[in-house]
Formats: C-alpha cells, structure tokens, sequence
C-alpha cells in the first residue's frame, strides 16, 4: 500500500512565494492526518483527502493506492531474521 500526493501549483495561490502555499497545504494535510479528520492512512485503498489552496480551490488530493509503484519495501528484521 502507498500514499500518494499530487498537487498542482499553477494558480494564483501559489504566487509570489509558492513554497509557502505548498507548506500551508501540507500543514493541512498533517493536521487532518493527526485529528482523524481524513483518513486513516493504511486502512483502506481508494481512501483521499481533498487538497484545497488559500482560496478554496481544488488542487489535488492525498490517495491510499493499492502496491508499491516500484518501490522497496521495508521488511522488520525481528520479523525475518535472515532477510537483512
């Protein structure tokens, strides 16, 4: 299972200073996460949360996807001894 975030910062939230609106977004991203105001990330695929700029408008979600695209997974070594 992994999480995915997309956002799209071609709009008018993100300028002058796009890192502080991307900052902002992830924050909110955090808080939901913490607050359970979201998901809960690990219990289902197809979960999401909306990702909203400082005016209210769309521009991109978090996603629990099925897999790993690709990517390693860590296997706890007091689980399987000899895989480390």
């Amino acid at each position: 299972m992994q999480a995915n975030i997309s956002i799209n910062m071609n709009n008018a939230a993100f300028q002058p200073r796009p890192r502080m609106e991307l900052r902002r977004i992830l924050l909110q991203v955090c808080e939901s996460l913490e607050d359970g105001g979201g998901i809960d990330v690990g219990s289902n695929v197809g979960d999401q949360i909306s990702l909203l700029d400082i005016n209210g408008n769309f521009v991109g979600h978090l996603k629990v996807l099925e897999g790993t695209n690709g990517a390693k997974t860590y296997h706890d070594p007091a689980h399987q001894p000899n895989a480390w």
